[in-house]
Order: C-alpha cells, then sequence, then structure tokens
C-alpha cells in the first residue's frame, strides 16, 4: 500500500494524477497518517529538486534501498511510468527515474522514513509530529483530516501520530488560524496553556503565546466550545464574531507589574478596523501588526515576534506607556519613531537588541 501512496505522490507532484488519483490519495493518506510528515517535507522541497538527480541523491538512494534490503523489507524502488520519462536514452540503471528527479527524493524520503519506523528506530514513528515558525515568518499546515492551520510567528503546533485516524487533537503554543475540517464524530480539540477549545468544523483564530498577558479565541464562523485550565467543569460557547479573552496577569512581560495570578475571562465582539474594515483580530494574516490600547511591554513581544529582534527596557515606567496604533511595512526602526512621536523615549540598538529608555 505504500508503494501506492509513493507513487502517487510523484504523480501528483510531476503534474500528472488524475482527479481519481487525486481522490485515491486523499483517502490512502487519511488511512495512514503516519506519512503526513514525509509527504509535506517532499511537498516542501520539490521546487527546489527540479532538474536531473544529481549523484548524491543516488547514492543516498542505493544506500537506504540497501539498507531495507538487509533489514528484510520490501524494495521501494518506484515503478516507471513513461509520462514521468524525460529522457530517451537511460545509460545508467538509476537514470530510469531521472525524468522525475524530484520524485527520487520522493523515495528516498520514503525509504527513510520507513526504514527507521519498521527498524530499528520505532521510537521516531510513535514521537509526536511538531511544526515550529520562527521570529520573523509565517507557514502554512496542511494537517491530515484536511484542516488547514495558518501559524504565526514564534509559534509551535505539535500532534500525534495517530490524528485524523482516531482522535483530532493538537497542541497550540503561539497564534494560528484553523480551517477545521467537518468531523461530525471527531471533534478537533486544540490545547494550550490557558484554555482548550473543541470545535466540529469551524474558522477561527486562536492566540496562545504563553509570555503574553492573556490568550483569545476569536470565532467567524460556526461554533467553539472553550474551557479554561483553571475552571475545566465551566463550559463558554462562542457564536460567529465573538471572541473569548483570558487575561493571566502573573503572565507578566517585560518588567511590567506582577498583579493576581488568577485569570480573567471576558466574551467581547471581534473588532473591525474603522479605516478599512479589516478584521483585527486576524490582521497578522494580512502582514498587518494591530494594536489598541497595550503597554510598550506587551506591544515589545509582538514586534520582537514580528521583526525578529529582542526588544528590552531599562525601567519599568517606559515599560508602562500605552499605544495604539498597527504597522504594516515599517522597518523596526520606522516603527520605534513613529511611536517616539507620541511618547517619551528613547531606543538604541546594541548587541543585535533594541533598548528602550526614558527620553
Amino acid at each position: 500500500m505504500e508503494d501506492r501512496i509513493w507513487e502517487l505522490i510523484a504523480r501528483k507532484l510531476a503534474g500528472e494524477a488524475s482527479q481519481e488519483e487525486l481522490r485515491e490519495l486523499e483517502g490512502l493518506l487519511r488511512d495512514h497518517p503516519e506519512l503526513h510528515i514525509p509527504v509535506q517535507a517532499v511537498a516542501d522541497m520539490w521546487p527546489r529538486k527540479a532538474g536531473r538527480p544529481d549523484a548524491e541523491t543516488a547514492a543516498a538512494w542505493d544506500r537506504h534501498q540497501e539498507r531495507m534490503r538487509q533489514a528484510g523489507i520490501r524494495d521501494m524502488e518506484p515503478v516507471s511510468h513513461e509520462p514521468f520519462q524525460l529522457e530517451a536514452v537511460r545509460a545508467r540503471p538509476w537514470k530510469r527515474y531521472a525524468g522525475w528527479a524530484a520524485a527520487a527524493a520522493v523515495l528516498v524520503l520514503a525509504a527513510t522514513w520507513l526504514f527507521r519506523s519498521q527498524t530499528g528506530h520505532p521510537e521516531l514513528a510513535a514521537a509526536p509530529s511538531e511544526v515550529l515558525v520562527k521570529y520573523g515568518s509565517k507557514t502554512r499546515v496542511q494537517l491530515p483530516d484536511g484542516t488547514t492551520v495558518w501559524l504565526n510567528a514564534g509559534s509551535k503546533l505539535t500532534y500525534g501520530r495517530d490524528f485524523g485516524s482516531g482522535s483530532r487533537e493538537v497542541d497550540l503554543s503561539g497564534e494560528g488560524f484553523f480551517d477545521v475540517a467537518k468531523d461530525p464524530e471527531r471533534p478537533f480539540i486544540i490545547r494550550t496553556s490557558r484554555m482548550n477549545v473543541r470545535v466540529l468544523g469551524t474558522r477561527f483564530n486562536l492566540r496562545a503565546y504563553p509570555n503574553d498577558k492573556s490568550s483569545e479565541a476569536a470565532l467567524l464562523q460556526g461554533s467553539i466550545e472553550v474551557s479554561l485550565s483553571s475552571r475545566p467543569a465551566e463550559r463558554f460557547l462562542l457564536k460567529p464574531n465573538e471572541k473569548i479573552v483570558v487575561r493571566d496577569d502573573s503572565a507578566a512581560a517585560h518588567n511590567a507589574p506582577v498583579k493576581s495570578p488568577e485569570p480573567i475571562m471576558a466574551i467581547r465582539n471581534l473588532r473591525y478596523e474603522p479605516a478599512d474594515s479589516s478584521l483585527a483580530e486576524t490582521s497578522w494574516m494580512n502582514n498587518k501588526l494591530v494594536f489598541t490600547d497595550e503597554s510598550f511591554a506587551e506591544l515589545a513581544l509582538k514586534m520582537e515576534r514580528w521583526y525578529n529582534i529582542p526588544i528590552r527596557f531599562s525601567d519599568v515606567e517606559t515599560a508602562q506607556l500605552r499605544f495604539t496604533g498597527s504597522f504594516e511595512k515599517e522597518s523596526v526602526e520606522q516603527a520605534l519613531r513613529a511611536l517616539a512621536i507620541t511618547a517619551p523615549f528613547r531606543y538604541q540598538v546594541k548587541d543585535s537588541e533594541i533598548i528602550i529608555s526614558r527620553n
């Protein structure tokens, strides 16, 4: 069965798969969610692998074939199909798949994955999958059940090997926009440090950075059920255009004063920007950093993730300054200059970080 999956993947990436084959591939991947990680890795690397396979790719393929033969695993040599052939002459054995060079990389990764999961590395097969997004970046993830997640900078999404075939549960640290595939029999559950969200099929934004003073779930479509980590017995149902905000004053940022550790929960309406009617809660997906009556300490955390540069305060008073506004195309220095027009502070770049002090 794995042979057929990788054959269909190669056909899809080569642009040769029919609609029937694409539907077959989707069904097979649902039945084999453990292959989702190597499949996504292959899809991400595909554009960089166009052209003929180099000697390193061919050698890697030969090494994995030999390891699999020694382990008694059936040969994973690719099936030859004429539509994949871009060369009329096949002078050496490995050139039989030279026309679809990236397909060789597909099968090298597949062989590596299957070899490790079936032989001496069972822990790799059972290990959870993690998607990490560095500061200054964003990414899009397609989960095995068809759910799409857009992840903001500094985020981590974790899910188990059986995701999609059994339960649909993930852990989020950071911010993500979820377009959840409908499945009435298997709810989609997101766990964060302050709240858990349960849905069947919907679209919503979830912000849950551990260092932020608040987390929030903003619902655009459908419905979601939220429970707080500190009050697990209670359930809160959100309707479209509502959001739940969970504030934890113990998670003070950048020298902000510490108040009560008890979370404060509130349900509010989503906020639309008056200038263009855009939704503030999802503005990050349009490369726009929006902030409303936020302390400089809270804003600095957002700017660190947005611009990928540490920001430090030399005094508590400056960290408590408050700002409202948005940035879109500004550099970090342009953003700081704009803020300095409305509030008294100075900044300097020192040892690859920004130091902010009183004016």
